[in-house]
């Protein structure tokens, strides 16, 4: 027997207004593109990966130009672009995730330097280390902030960090923060984020 709260939330799934329902139907048709695009992607089927990540953008923008849909949308695509060399256009949509992301989040959110670091990577296989090297401290100066000091994140971003230090010639700051992330490294699990 259905009773209660529930009866009122099973009533309201038949009642429910017409705009809930295609709000529903737009999440749906975002995410089957953007699974479609994934599986197109991993199938090798690029032209069709670039299609349905193109059309995840086109729904995405329905929700808003704030909406973090939008800014993981851009992402795949720029993704995509970044493998196919389309350097212009993937530096274009990652720019434009990043700052729907500092927008809806907050600069100082984990997701930002998440944000980060893919731009920093982006500019790293492109030899624009120095481009790349901010970005990479901001991601690490955020995840500081915002985690225990031996969270995993924070000792990636380390690594990440020194990996463009060295490549920039900043020998001495680069060995000084991978003591630190090689000592986090050695402390046994349960004490890494203490």
């Amino acid at each position: 027997m259905v009773r209660g709260a529930l009866r009122c939330l099973l009533i309201g799934l038949f009642l429910q207004p017409a705009w809930l329902s295609s709000a529903i139907a737009q999440e749906d048709l975002w995410k089957g593109h953007v699974t479609a695009g994934a599986e197109a992607y991993r199938l090798e089927d690029l032209l069709e990966a670039e299609r349905q990540f193109r059309a995840a953008v086109a729904v995405a923008e329905e929700f808003g130009a704030e909406d973090l849909r939008l800014a993981m949308s851009l992402d795949y695509l720029a993704a995509l672009y970044h493998d196919l060399d389309r350097s212009l256009e993937a530096e274009r949509l990652y720019s434009r995730s990043l700052a729907i992301v500092e927008n809806a989040l907050g600069r100082y959110h984990p997701f930002v330097a998440q944000s980060l670091d893919v731009m920093a990577k982006f500019y790293c296989d492109r030899g624009r280390h120095s481009i790349a090297e901010p970005l990479y401290q901001r991601a690490l100066t955020i995840r500081q902030q915002a985690l225990p000091s031996g969270h995993p994140d924070v000792v990636r971003s380390m690594d990440n960090y020194v990996a463009v230090l060295r490549r920039t010639g900043q020998t001495a700051k680069a060995d000084e923060i991978d003591a630190r992330a090689k000592a986090f490294r050695t402390k046994p699990a349960d004490e890494q984020t203490k």
